[in-house]
């Protein structure tokens, strides 16, 4: 299974700058602008350096992962 990540940006301009980033080289299948996060697909490590460099914070959203939640049933 492909995983997916939160993207979580602690400005708008840098929200504004990783949905860019990010649309350009992965799926996003949410973006939420209010609250600056954004779900994706697999990010490749270039990005997701870069993500981080940038200040934003990258966490894997585990509910999408079968394994993971087999272990919590």
């Amino acid at each position: 299974m492909t995983e997916r990540y939160k993207v979580r940006a602690p400005s708008d301009e840098l929200y504004r700058q990783v949905f860019l980033l990010l649309d350009q080289h992965v799926p996003v299948f949410v973006a939420s602008e209010k609250r600056r996060v954004l779900s994706t697909g697999e990010i490749p490590n270039s990005i997701l350096n870069r993500i981080r460099e940038l200040g934003a914070t990258v966490t894997p959203e585990f509910q999408y992962d079968q394994d993971a939640r087999n272990l919590v049933s």
